[in-house]
């Protein structure tokens, strides 16, 4: 019985989507972490708002990243087995856990407040 090659690198779409993701919460994290310096007025709640609307975009990014990488995604052969590969799986389901948490606390947040996407005043 011939057995399938393993694959040596990850399929082009999850690497894209990897690294659309890694963009994307670096990008929302440093819009988040700043905004708040600027002074009240329009340019702040417009870069409120994008930051509002990456979130979905990161959303949708991560979902289609998870349905992807559990119906379509390579699986790699583990560099190392045992239980350096068991922490390593359960570190990488703790951050897509992790990030789930984090979109889904600041889609509430936007609900809950009625965020006004580009409200001018």
């Amino acid at each position: 019985m011939k057995q399938e090659p393993t694959p040596e690198a990850y399929d082009k779409v999850t690497i894209r989507l990897h690294w659309l993701t890694a963009i994307l919460v670096a990008v929302l994290w440093l819009m988040g972490r700043t905004t708040s310096f600027l002074p009240r007025g329009p340019l702040r709640v417009d870069i409120w708002s994008l930051h509002v609307l990456l979130g979905f975009v990161l959303t949708g990014v991560l979902l289609a990243r998870i349905t992807w990488r559990a119906a379509y995604g390579l699986r790699l052969y583990p560099a190392v087995l045992g239980i350096p590969h068991l922490l390593a799986m359960v570190t990488h389901q703790f951050l897509y856990l992790l990030l789930l948490v984090v979109v889904t606390l600041g889609l509430l947040n936007v609900f809950a407040h009625a965020f006004p996407l580009f409200k001018r005043d």
